[in-house]
C-alpha cells in the first residue's frame, strides 16, 4: 500500500490534498502517471501539516483583524513611477501582483489576487490617478488611490 497525497480530486478516492493510502498498482500505473498524486512520508506530512497551520492561522488573522486593515489601507495613495509614451499610456501595465507586493512591501500585509478589485478596465495603462478596491469581505471594503507618475 502506498500513502499518497491527491494532487487533485479524484473520484472514488478522495479530494484534492488529501491524504489517502491506496493499492500499489493503482498509485503507480494510475495516479503518479496523470500526475493526480504523490508518494508522502511522515516528513512531508510533518511539513504539509506545518503549512497547512500557517495558512489557517493567516486567515484567522485575516478574519479578525479586517476591519483594522481597512482601517489602516483606506484612502492611502500608492504612487508608481513608470516610463510612458507621449499619448499617456504607460510602457508597462499595473497589474494585481504589483498592487500585492507594494502593498505587502509598504503595510506588512499580505493579501491575495481575489481580494484586489480594479474594476472592469482591469490592469492600468495609463500616466493617471486611479481607485481600486480591496475586499476582505462584502462589507469590508478599503478605498486605495493609485497614482501613476511619469519619469
Amino acid at each position: 500500500m502506498y500513502r499518497v497525497l491527491l494532487l487533485k480530486k479524484v473520484p472514488w478516492v478522495g479530494l484534492e490534498w488529501e491524504i489517502k493510502e491506496v493499492s500499489d498498482g493503482y498509485a503507480q500505473n494510475f495516479l503518479f502517471k496523470k500526475g493526480l498524486a504523490i508518494e508522502i512520508d511522515e516528513k512531508k506530512e510533518k511539513q504539509l501539516a506545518e503549512k497547512k497551520k500557517k495558512e489557517e492561522q493567516r486567515r484567522r488573522d485575516l478574519v479578525t483583524k479586517k476591519h483594522e486593515y481597512v482601517d489602516m489601507l483606506n484612502y492611502k495613495v500608492l504612487e508608481f513611477s513608470m516610463k510612458s509614451k507621449e499619448n499617456w499610456h504607460i510602457f508597462w501595465s499595473i497589474w494585481e501582483k504589483e498592487i500585492i507586493e507594494r502593498i505587502s512591501k509598504d503595510f506588512k500585509l499580505d493579501l491575495e489576487k481575489k481580494h484586489i478589485d480594479m474594476w472592469k478596465e482591469g490592469h492600468i495603462k495609463h500616466i493617471w490617478k486611479r481607485d481600486i478596491f480591496i475586499k476582505f469581505s462584502p462589507k469590508d471594503i478599503a478605498k486605495i488611490i493609485i497614482e501613476v507618475k511619469w519619469v
